[in-house]
């Protein structure tokens, strides 16, 4: 009875499990082994454009040094004379002034001058180009006045024409008799056709009541004929109150006459980058000087042509590092030995990273000014040949750093289409802004560019932007975002 009772309980056992089995599936897994291989594509959009380059914006007069300049193109008030006889003729460039000797002025000399006190001044320059006209035994330079009278001391510094033969001489003179103070060893050919370029050094020192006075004698070509030098004390010392040109034994012509508080062998030109090419040329068209830039001031020497061309201005020509125009200005006023003139000129660093996807644009302004004009700083390029983008940027201001003094335009476009971010410092924007989506193509590309200015170089803004670029205009399609981070 026992057996068949455990039997019973074993048989309803297999029963319950078979009835729990209907409801319990058993699955049988297989695995296959599968292989992924990921190829690296290209961005379709991409920026482009230079990576270092400078924006010339203006060349422009910033200091004149000169005192008084002369191309003698005609005669002019505020000059005097002392004896002689003195009138416009045929000059090295245009015309020049001629000096005819009547023994009428100090020493029997004749003396043209400028009729404005000069003993202010404990340092000069001056700088004459004369040549003989007529007369086998003369002296023509500059004289130093110690007043506007026939009877007034001076300091000669000229070319002495013996025969066809010259040499450097400095006189003085008391008011009675003559004394030589320096003739040069060296002499050189003096022909009636030779010009030559006397350049003069005057200083003083107050303290000793002593005068130095230094010459050089110059072909046009710039060639060093003769030169010299003396200290004057004693009673041999006076503050000079004028000055000017004087001829005596003969007939002389002279132009390009300069005297300044600097060097007037010189132009002088601030602000070109390293390896720019400056050119000056005269209003005829000839070149004048040239020199490339270290970085710091460029010296143009117009050792040649103190007053540039006649007088009328000239044409400055900047070239950049790798020999291309980036400037050209035509001037009006006079180009004179010693004047300082200032380059405009900004620098705009472009660094491309990430597959050229994210860029970083810094804009060094010039210390002359602090405007740049419409610039194109990059380009975002398509390099999809079957499908057209539409691109835009983006700016949020909550991530960037707005000076108050700021003001920006960023403008894209292609060669139909253009849009702008307007962004002032005084009332920069709450939130993100951005322009409209402008197409591009492997045809057509997208030009970001940049106007800017502020008032100071003491502080710069940082403005996060992002370029964006889509499949649909009407942003319905994925877009892709570039970081783009601008400096200025």
């Amino acid at each position: 009875m026992n057996g068949w009772l455990s039997l019973r309980v074993l048989f309803v056992s297999i029963i319950f499990l078979l009835s729990f089995l209907n409801v319990c599936y058993t699955s049988v897994y297989v695995f296959y082994p599968v292989q992924a291989v990921f190829y690296p594509q290209s961005p379709p959009v991409v920026f482009s454009g230079l990576n270092d380059f400078f924006v010339c914006i203006d060349v422009m007069r910033s200091r004149r040094s000169s005192l008084v300049f002369s191309d003698f193109e005609s005669l002019s008030g505020g000059w005097g004379r002392l004896g002689g006889s003195w009138a416009i003729a045929s000059g090295y460039k245009g015309n020049g002034l001629l000096g005819v000797d009547d023994d009428g002025g100090p020493g029997s000399s004749s003396v043209y001058y400028w009729d404005s006190s000069i003993s202010s001044y404990e340092w000069l320059s001056a700088s004459v180009k004369v040549r003989r006209y007529s007369g086998t035994t003369m002296w023509m330079g500059v004289s130093l006045l110690q007043q506007p009278t026939t009877s007034s001391r001076l300091y000669e510094i000229s070319v002495y024409v013996t025969g066809n033969t010259g040499y450097l001489d400095i006189w003085y003179y008391n008011g009675r008799s003559w004394t030589r103070l320096y003739r040069s060893t060296t002499s050189f050919p003096a022909p009636t056709d030779r010009w030559f370029i006397l350049y003069i050094n005057y200083s003083r020192s107050a303290a000793t009541s002593t005068n130095y006075i230094s010459a050089v004698v110059y072909s046009v070509d710039g060639s060093v004929l003769a030169s010299g030098s003396v200290s004057v004390s004693g009673g041999r010392y006076f503050i000079p109150s004028r000055v000017g040109v004087d001829v005596d034994g003969g007939q002389a012509v002279f132009d390009d006459f300069v005297v300044s508080v600097s060097d007037s062998r010189y132009v002088y030109v601030e602000g070109a980058p390293q390896g720019f090419t400056l050119s000056l040329y005269d209003d005829l068209g000839n070149k004048v000087a040239e020199a490339t830039s270290s970085g710091s001031t460029t010296n143009l020497n117009v050792l040649s042509d103190a007053v540039v061309g006649r007088g009328w201005g000239g044409v400055f020509r900047i070239y950049d590092a790798s020999g291309n125009l980036c400037l050209a200005k035509n001037f009006v006023d006079s180009i004179v030995g010693s004047d300082t003139y200032a380059l405009v000129v900004h620098r705009i660093i472009t660094t491309f990273y990430d597959e050229d996807t994210r860029a970083e644009i810094q804009i060094l302004f010039s210390t002359y000014q602090l405007k740049l004009p419409k610039t194109v700083v990059l380009s975002a390029v398509s390099v999809d040949d079957t499908t057209p983008y539409y691109a835009g940027i983006i700016l949020y201001p909550e991530h960037s750093l707005i000076q108050p003094d700021l003001e920006l335009v960023i403008e894209v476009s292609n060669s139909t289409s253009s849009d702008s971010l307007l962004i002032s410092g005084a009332s920069p924007p709450a939130g993100p802004v951005e322009t409209s989506l402008i197409k591009i193509d492997s045809s057509t590309s997208l030009k970001v560019s940049i106007e800017a200015s502020k008032e100071s170089t003491n502080n710069s803004s940082r403005l996060y932007l992002e370029l964006v670029y889509c499949v649909d205009p009407q942003l319905k399609s994925v877009c892709v975002y570039y970081p783009v981070t601008l400096e200025v």
